[in-house]
């Protein structure tokens, strides 16, 4: 089992774009789809005002770029054809949350939008007798036009095919089955470590925008954070964990009951059997090695820990549960084999120490 970190980065901000139609048949309304390039950009902030194409063009220009010579850039697209395919392979996998398309008619492969940005296109139609289209359609209105284009972003979420997620530094992020996926506009910068077998492929990050439209963010390897420290538990703790290997119950110097395996919590106290891990965050794992003279611990960076070839990490009902990677084609497999809160782990010595969620240990 490989471990493998990366990088998931913000990327550069998504507008939307604002699509012109330069053909001869739209001659007469030029000067109306200048303005309203001007009446939208002037309701939105400077962040949010869409770049500018033309149909038949796979130039993205900057709504800046564009107004500063707007009837220079006609000139240099008038009579192009009515079609989006030049612009829609110049975005490639850069989806924007909305294309609005201007036509005195629909262009014929209007229709292609739907396998890139599904909903992220709409029709705003120059001649209100021409046919319409299937998609969304918008007014000739400035202000319509600037309110959908104020789409903002939703989820994020991250994959790596064939990856388990171990560990994130971004607690906006949740794990939804072998993916992690973000609050809804929260930042998506995070570091990330997957396990896997073989050589690790491609993360795949997404940003989803409201309306349906979605982007890839950039992402990079980068190295690992470092091992946590082992420490060193006491000598009653020791004690407690040797009875826990030797199957049977440990006692409790808070409250002088026996606590099974792994009952770390103690409820008649209020505190715990192993009250040196109580630092340790809620839910996480720790491992503890038993030597001859001494026990030590180290904190799993993470929310699941790597256990041989398998992946043990909590299921949605607040239980444990051990992943194991399926058939070549991808995915993982959750095992049947039932796991406790103190399991073996590697060793006849080293085990996996669940703490109990919630509150600290």
């Amino acid at each position: 089992m490989n471990t493998s970190w990366f990088r998931v980065r913000e990327g550069a901000a998504t507008r939307g774009v604002l699509v012109l139609d330069a053909s001869r048949a739209a001659t007469d309304h030029w000067p109306g789809q200048r303005a309203l390039v001007v009446g939208v950009g002037a309701l939105l902030p400077a962040a949010d005002r869409p770049d500018v194409a033309f149909l038949g063009s796979a130039e993205r220009l900057s709504y800046d770029t564009f107004t500063r010579d707007a009837d220079r850039r006609y000139a240099a697209n008038a009579g192009r054809g009515r079609v989006t395919g030049p612009l829609l392979d110049a975005l490639g996998g850069d989806r924007p949350p909305l294309v609005v398309v201007c036509a005195v008619r629909p262009p014929a492969d209007l229709a292609d939008w739907r396998d890139g940005a599904a909903e992220g296109v709409a029709l705003v139609r120059l001649d209100p007798a021409s046919p319409g289209a299937d998609c969304p359609e918008l007014p000739f209105d400035a202000a319509a036009i600037a309110a959908a284009l104020t789409r903002r972003p939703g989820t994020v979420r991250v994959r790596l095919p064939g990856g388990f997620p171990l560990a994130w530094d971004n607690l906006a992020y949740r794990a939804d089955g072998t993916d992690l996926v973000s609050d809804a506009g929260a930042n998506p910068v995070m570091r990330v470590a997957f396990a896997h077998t073989g050589e690790a492929a491609e993360v795949l990050a997404e940003r989803a925008w409201d309306g349906g439209a979605s982007g890839s963010l950039p992402v990079e390897p980068t190295a690992p954070d470092p091992e946590p420290t082992w420490r060193t538990l006491s000598g009653v703790e020791q004690s407690v964990v040797e009875a826990w290997r030797d199957g049977r119950a440990a006692r409790c110097a808070a409250c002088g009951a026996r606590h099974d395996a792994g009952a770390v919590a103690c409820a008649a106290s209020g505190g715990s059997v192993l009250p040196t891990l109580v630092r340790e965050a809620a839910g996480r794992f720790v491992r503890i090695r038993l030597g001859v003279m001494e026990a030590t611990y180290q904190p799993v960076a993470g929310s699941a820990a790597v256990v041989g070839g398998a992946v043990v990490a909590r299921d949605g009902a607040g239980g444990l549960a051990v992943w194991q990677p399926g058939p070549p084609t991808g995915g993982w497999v959750r095992s049947t084999e039932a796991w406790g809160a103190f399991e073996p782990a590697g060793s006849a010595d080293e085990f996996l120490l669940a703490l109990p969620p919630g509150k600290p240990a």
